[in-house]
């Protein structure tokens, strides 16, 4: 392809906001500019302490006990404290979480290959870890759904972001497609990962961070069945306490024991064949009351 059709490519990369810019570095048409990379790592990894260390200021205090001991050391001492300069600082590695959403600014040309670019990216964050551990994916914002595609190892990363305004035809549809299209830093996938590049000590924090991911999925499985658990309990509770009043009398019983028309037990045992007439009873008469006290003597004689 010629130098003017990739000039004007080069120019609707260049006129983004975001601040990502292409430059040629010669004659031909070799490329060199700048590209955002996000980190979306899950896995802890190894950073140097030592080349982090390097990079940061001395304190006042240090500075002042240098000062300090250069003045009133003699010159023996001094040639001691030159050995102990030349010594390099002991490396110590530490696990670190990077958080996830982090992004970094690379500068790259045309001819840096994915695999390259990892490594430059590792050595940005003094990450002691082996390339080969990670890759870089292009990522598709679609509405809700990403789309995930693994850049191969020998694809350039910036000549990917120039095909972006190849595809594109104006401005702004550039830039549309700059928001909905980056490259992300992943762990490599499972089918590429050599674990043997692992020591025991990263294995078993791996299985560590894998249990304590099962049991928070399993603390939230278990919470959202106690929460359905309690709403289904407390309507049969409910049911349960409507029904009981509906069977319930929605009135009160009254104990008459004096009715007229009550029956009343022979109170003796003479009483218990003759018949013992109610005077409460509407319509007694005295032929009733006579009766009765025949009915007694006889009851007497026998």
């Amino acid at each position: 392809m010629s130098r003017s059709v990739v000039h004007d490519w080069v120019d609707l990369f260049n006129s983004n906001p975001l601040g990502l810019r292409l430059n040629f570095v010669d004659d031909s048409c070799r490329l060199a500019g700048t590209l955002r990379i996000y980190i979306n790592l899950i896995k802890p990894v190894k950073m140097s302490l030592r080349q982090t260390m390097d990079m940061l200021p001395a304190s006042p205090v240090d500075q002042e006990g240098d000062s300090r001991i250069n003045g009133s050391a003699s010159g023996g001492s001094k040639r001691a404290d030159e050995g102990l300069k030349d010594l390099p600082s002991p490396a110590r590695l530490v696990s670190f979480f990077l958080p996830r959403g982090t992004s970094k600014i690379m500068y790259i040309t045309s001819s840096t290959t994915s695999v390259n670019t990892v490594q430059c990216l590792l050595d940005r964050f003094h990450i002691q870890e082996s390339p080969r551990k990670f890759a870089l994916y292009e990522h598709t914002l679609d509405g809700k759904t990403i789309t995930v595609r693994k850049i191969p190892t020998s694809e350039c990363p910036l000549l990917l972001l120039l095909n972006w305004a190849r595809l594109s035809s104006s401005r702004e549809e550039f830039y549309d497609r700059l928001t909905r299209k980056r490259i992300v830093l992943q762990e490599n996938d499972a089918c590429d990962i050599n674990w043997n590049d692992f020591t025991a000590a990263e294995l078993t924090n791996f299985l560590r961070i894998l249990d304590k991911e099962e049991a928070e999925y399993r603390n939230a499985i278990l919470y959202q069945y106690g929460l359905l658990r309690d709403q289904i309990e407390r309507r049969m509770d409910e049911i349960c306490s409507r029904a009981n009043d509906r069977d319930q009398p929605k009135y009160g019983r009254v104990s008459v024991p004096c009715h007229p028309y009550a029956y009343q037990p022979p109170t003796s045992n003479s009483q218990q064949f003759g018949y013992v007439p109610n005077p409460m009873r509407p319509g007694f008469r005295m032929s009733d009351r006579s009766l009765s006290v025949d009915a007694e003597s006889s009851a007497a004689s026998v």
